[in-house]
């Protein structure tokens, strides 16, 4: 998307990292077709490790620009990430007025509207997850 201009009139933008405007869904059906990928990507990494051929399966699924030194969790966060990006349409929220814009296919820059119903419904994507642990032990 990188900037688009919402039909109140105000500019989007999704330049920063994490972005407070920008979202992903994923529908239910996606999301099976999801799991089933990244579950045989992870499980076929995890077989390399174990036959001694992990940087031959970087190589031929990731680059061989990849890293050496990255750990084994490196390697499946980029794959949940690859995995997803396949899946997720993209949605952005207008910090003005909180409408909603869907891309209308993966990999396709167009969007779709949806207006609130009522007002005060801005800023939901930029909210903090409440039900989150901060515990790291």
């Amino acid at each position: 998307m990188s900037k688009m201009r919402c039909s109140c009139g105000h500019a989007i933008s999704d330049s920063n990292c994490p972005c407070p405007t920008e979202a992903s869904v994923i529908g239910d059906v996606a999301y099976d077709m999801f799991d089933d990928l990244f579950t045989k990507r992870v499980d076929l990494f995890l077989d390399a490790v174990r036959e001694g051929r992990r940087r031959q399966w970087i190589d031929a699924e990731l680059t061989s620009q990849y890293p050496d030194q990255c750990t084994d969790g490196d390697v499946i966060s980029t794959l949940l990430s690859s995995c997803l990006m396949d899946h997720c349409l993209s949605l952005a929220e207008c910090p003005q007025c909180g409408r909603l814009w869907i891309q209308r296919g993966i990999g396709v820059n167009k969007y779709r509207a949806f207006s609130p119903d009522e007002p005060g419904f801005e800023g939901h994507l930029a909210a903090e997850p409440t039900n989150v642990s901060q515990d790291d032990g």
